[in-house]
């Protein structure tokens, strides 16, 4: 019992601060607007096997650009 008077208010203080800390983060702005239906700037990403892949290469096929932040 007397473990878990100490452990409690101690969990508690790292959750408060831990919330606190989350809603201090920032994310990043994006860089600039895109509309649907506008054209893509060029840019040269690597793959999943870490190869570079160059949008203006893709031309003449249907492309599907999907853009994941890495973090919720």
């Amino acid at each position: 019992m007397r473990k878990l008077r100490i452990i409690l208010p101690v969990a508690f203080l790292a959750a408060v601060v831990g919330v606190y800390a989350c809603a201090q983060s920032k994310l990043p702005k994006p860089q600039s607007e895109f509309r649907a239906g506008a054209q893509a700037p060029d840019f040269t990403l690597k793959d999943q096997d870490g190869t570079p892949v160059t949008l203006s290469k893709l031309q003449g096929g249907p492309v599907l650009l999907v853009f994941y932040r890495g973090y919720w």
